[in-house]
């Protein structure tokens, strides 16, 4: 290379890449010496003075509890005080486990040091360290003066003792007792710290270096190379120019240039496919190769045609082989002139194997064809434009819109899947975003009104010019499967209790009164005894004042009389069994199955703590007391004939929740347990005032709302319902408005009665406010979206969470169409609910410390249902957005996912806050009932154990961050 060539290349590199790169370099290694490193090492030394003092913490909080327990009366002070000492004496913390902790008065006397035991006991007032400082008097000054602080002192070295090292030490009063709680770290071991990460980081910093500056040498060098090879090459071509045939040697297709109807150049792809070499074909005509396909496409029909074409053109035709083969070519024809004479390119490609392809696809598509027309999940395509019309389908894709064939499709759009218009906007946008939706679940109405649930995949496919034009999709119908699914949770949660059940003490199980014979009683007149006591056992004594004996069973008189060798005269002595089969009462009923099976017995004496027979349990007993026992509280409601029996069955449901809560604490099937009875109360209820007031004047629905209508009730909650019935003409107005509302009133009356206690804010449907027709109610909800800021939308939230309990479930489903169709249209709607709920925060400051209320009854507590409202408003907005019909929290997580809102983490997180959120508010409140206190929703962060301080802190974290997403979400709106 010339020397002024390099020069030139060189240059430009220096200043716009190695010049750039260097002050980089330099700059990495300024930020790192003069800005990270002494950060690091306050950072550090920040962090040590902080672990120091919640270290201190600990054990102050030992002698918290040891002070209590004094105030209790359990200890006395000096037992107390002991203990406290015994405890922390050997706490030990440390990468070595030898730092501790140290105790002293404000004497100063020490009362405790793990390692200088010649201190304890001694007064430290004249006490001087290596510097001759009165250490312990100062310690005594900070601790009186502000009750806590650090302090710098020479101490002896905890690896050699004759050596004294800097010390870093914080102290803590512990003001009931007068006593100071210290300790400390070595300042030389968080220098050595220090001093080993900042080496790390240098070390890791010298390979950042080292490895931009072998990038740099390598991107340099290769970029001169480059630099200096594409001068070479423009050079190159300045020298040689154009030439046609240049660019026809560089094709990949066969070419031949005509020039004055003579063929004059053939390039070595035409001479492959041709098998004539160049000079045999300068002597040949056009004609002599190619024989033109007819069609009616073709701009000619004879081949001497095309050299007087004057436009480029394209066409099919056959090209004859040197060998004698005949093939398919594609031909395609572009005019040239050069040096004033006129001629023609032709580009001949070989498209036989492409047309063998094409032929086989059409093969293969005719049998996909039939596969499709087969099966049961609907396979299908749709353009994609403003209006998505379906263009191909399967019978399946009829079958599952309700339509008699695939020809009736066509007319239909593909947004006659969706139920809800926001759900098609959403499907649209997510399709459009990423392409593609997968197992998107939908509800769906057929045309003879039957619900569907269905599951949508589609994919958007281009043309060849790259644009969207089709897309593809299957549909399948999964009602059934989503059934079975939703059976499974509440087979899940029924087999939970039931294990619960098989624990109670076998006591408590159900039985039958058994009567009493003795010895010398006929079997005939035994068995009497036992018919009219509908027992099927009965007890046998020596005589009336003694204890029994013996048992005669069914079975026994079954087994030893058919046989007809033992006469209904003889006395019971002669078939008793004995000895009698007992277990303490206080055996559980498991024990008591188990014991029956090995005696191979079907009767069990229950024997009180003295040992005295009280009960007789049969098998049969057992095995009635093995049903589920919240299937019996719920049957035990349905048997009620009258208002006045509701009331007696209200404490069955706290015990069952404390038991099921102390078996498995899972939130969820809880509060379907809760909501099961609840609903089981509000089903009697309406029977019953049916009964009462005679048929309804018209259909009508009874809907739960608020947490009721979310299926989320704990053992602290109220009445939130409404009745909607259909629009009727004038006339009947009246007598429908006054029948409805005396339903209200009655049904809200009895089940005040069962414990379910009236709303505060009177949104029950004894309200008239809340008692309407499908018209009034549809205006409600247009108020609400349309009109309504974020101040208006607080007392109406719980109204969005509305869910059907009885009556005719197409009239809340009609509204929920409603509803979804008018937030499709009100974007303005969801910005003010967002701001409305963003109003609930989470009782965390951004220190992460639990927000407690100063004052008032509930001083030093906060709430756990205004903790959770900000998940529930949260998913409430978006399940209103993506017209999602269910109201469970959870069930509205796992739908979120569905439809693409939320990925699979962040479902899994807020999941596990919810549930642990609910799960803490159910302990409090059986804790409460535990206590014999009425339960209620306010917690004191100091009586829950440190371990669900610290996860209450981080699930309020993971609330607030979600709440943080939700407005940026809404921010444009």
């Amino acid at each position: 290379m010339p020397p002024e060539k390099g020069v030139r290349v060189w240059r430009p590199f220096f200043i716009r890449i190695i010049l750039p790169s260097l002050l980089a370099i330099s700059l990495f290694a300024s930020v790192i010496f003069l800005l990270i490193i002494p950060s690091l090492e306050r950072s550090m030394m920040a962090g040590k003075r902080e672990t120091i003092k919640e270290l201190s913490f600990a054990a102050w909080s030992i002698v918290n509890k040891a002070a209590k327990q004094e105030q209790e009366g359990s200890l006395n002070r000096e037992e107390a005080q002991k203990q406290a000492l015994q405890y922390i004496q050997f706490l030990r913390y440390g990468e070595e486990i030898k730092d501790y902790f140290w105790v002293m008065d404000l004497t100063p006397k020490m009362l405790m040091h793990p390692y200088r035991t010649d201190l304890i006991g001694q007064e430290l007032q004249t006490f001087r360290d290596q510097e001759g400082r009165h250490l312990f008097a100062e310690f005594v000054d900070i601790a009186q003066t502000n009750g806590d602080g650090y302090i710098r002192y020479l101490w002896e070295d905890k690896n050699d003792s004759s050596q004294t090292v800097p010390k870093l030490s914080y102290v803590k009063l512990f003001k009931p007792w007068g006593w100071i709680i210290g300790t400390g770290i070595y300042l030389k071991d968080v220098r050595e710290e220090i001093k080993a990460l900042t080496n790390r980081l240098l070390l890791i910093s010298l390979a950042i270096t080292g490895i931009i500056a072998a990038l740099l040498f390598f991107m340099t060098r290769e970029s001169m190379k480059i630099e200096a090879k594409r001068q070479e090459t423009e050079h190159s071509l300045r020298l040689a120019g154009e030439k046609y045939k240049s660019l026809v040697d560089a094709s990949t297709e066969g070419v031949m240039m005509i020039i004055n109807q003579g063929i004059v150049y053939a390039n070595k792809i035409l001479e492959d496919i041709s098998g004539y070499t160049e000079r045999e074909m300068t002597d040949m005509t056009l004609a002599d190769f190619i024989t033109l396909l007819p069609s009616v496409d073709q701009p000619f029909s004879q081949v001497d045609e095309i050299l007087d074409l004057e436009v480029q053109a394209q066409c099919e035709a056959l090209f004859h082989h040197k060998n004698g083969a005949i093939f398919d070519i594609l031909l395609a024809i572009s005019p040239m002139e050069i040096n004033g004479q006129s001629g023609i390119i032709l580009i001949i490609k070989d498209i036989s194997t492409q047309k063998q392809v094409d032929g086989e696809l059409g093969a293969s598509k005719q049998k996909f064809e039939h596969l499709t027309a087969n099966v049961s999940i609907g396979v299908f395509r749709t353009t994609f434009d403003d209006n998505e019309v379906f263009v191909e389908a399967n019978p399946a894709t009829a079958h599952i819109l309700g339509v008699e064939s695939v020809d009736d499709l066509f007319a239909l759009h593909i947004k006659d899947l969706f139920d809800s218009s926001s759900q098609y906007q959403l499907f649209k946008q997510t399709l459009r975003a990423k392409g593609s939706v997968k197992n998107m679940i939908l509800d769906h109405q057929q045309p003879d009104g039957n619900q569907l649930t269905l599951s949508l995949t589609a994919v958007l496919v281009k043309n060849v010019y790259g644009k969207l034009t089709y897309c593809d999709g299957f549909v399948e119908d999964i009602t059934k499967r989503h059934k079975r699914e939703l059976e499974r949770e509440g087979l899940i949660s029924e087999l939970q209790a039931s294990l619960l059940f098989q624990n109670e003490p076998i006591h408590r199980a159900y039985s039958v009164a058994v009567p009493t014979c003795t010895l010398t009683t006929s079997i005939e007149l035994a068995a009497r005894f036992m018919t009219h006591a509908g027992s099927s056992a009965i007890l046998v004594k020596p005589d009336s004042d003694t204890d029994p004996i013996g048992i005669v069973t069914d079975n026994d008189i079954r087994e030893r009389m058919v046989t007809g060798s033992i006469s209904s005269n003889n006395p019971v002595s002669t078939i008793m069994s004995a000895p009698l089969i007992g277990i303490s009462g206080d055996a559980l009923i498991f024990e008591g199955i188990v014991k029956m099976l090995e005696k191979n017995v079907d009767h069990l004496l229950i024997r009180d703590p003295q040992g005295a027979y009280f009960k007789v349990i049969s098998a049969k007993n057992l095995l009635k007391n093995q049903q589920y026992i919240l299937t019996k509280l719920i049957s035990d409601i349905n048997k009620v004939e009258s208002p006045l029996q509701i009331s007696s069955l209200k404490d069955q449901l706290p015990l069952l929740v404390q038991r099921l809560f102390e078996s498995s604490p899972d939130a969820r099937n809880l509060t379907r347990i809760i909501s099961a009875v609840a609903e089981a109360f509000m089903k009697k209820c309406l029977t019953l005032a049916i009964e009462e007031l005679g048929p309804p004047p018209c259909k009508y629905a009874f809907m739960a709302l608020g947490s009721v209508g979310r299926e989320e009730q704990t053992l602290v909650t109220d009445q939130d319902n409404a009745i909607i019935y259909e629009n009727v003409d004038p006339e009947q107005e009246n007598t429908t408005v006054s029948y409805f509302q005396s339903m209200g009133e009655k049904v809200c009356t009895w089940l005040d009665e069962a414990g379910y206690a009236l709303c505060k804010g009177d949104v029950m449907a004894k309200n008239p406010k809340w008692c309407q027709p499908v018209n009034v109610w549809q205006e409600y909800f247009q108020t609400w979206v349309s009109a309504m800021e974020p101040a208006d939308l607080l007392d109406t939230k719980i109204f969005f969470d509305f869910r059907w309990v009885h009556g005719d479930p197409r009239l809340v489903s009609e509204l929920r169409s409603f509803l979804n169709d008018l937030t499709a249209k009100k974007p303005l709607f969801f910005y003010h609910l967002v701001q409305n709920c963003l109003q609930s925060k989470p009782p965390l400051n951004l220190f992460k410390k639990i927000v407690v209320e100063s004052s008032g009854e509930h001083r030093e507590m906060f709430s756990i249902k205004k903790a959770m409202t900000p998940l529930v408003d949260y998913t409430r907005i978006y399940a209103l957005r993506h017209g999602i019909a269910q109201t469970n929290t959870f069930a509205r997580f796992n739908q979120l996912q569905a439809k693409g809102h939320l990925s699979k983490k962040e479902c899994q997180e807020l999941t596990l806050v919810y549930k642990y959120l609910l799960e803490l508010r159910f302990k409090h409140q059986i804790m409460s009932l535990r206590a014999g206190d009425i339960p209620d929703n306010y917690i004191n962060p100091k009586q829950v154990t440190e371990m669900e301080q610290v996860l209450l802190r981080e699930a309020l974290a993971q609330v607030a961050d979600f709440q943080t997403k939700m407005s940026f979400d809404f921010k444009q709106i």
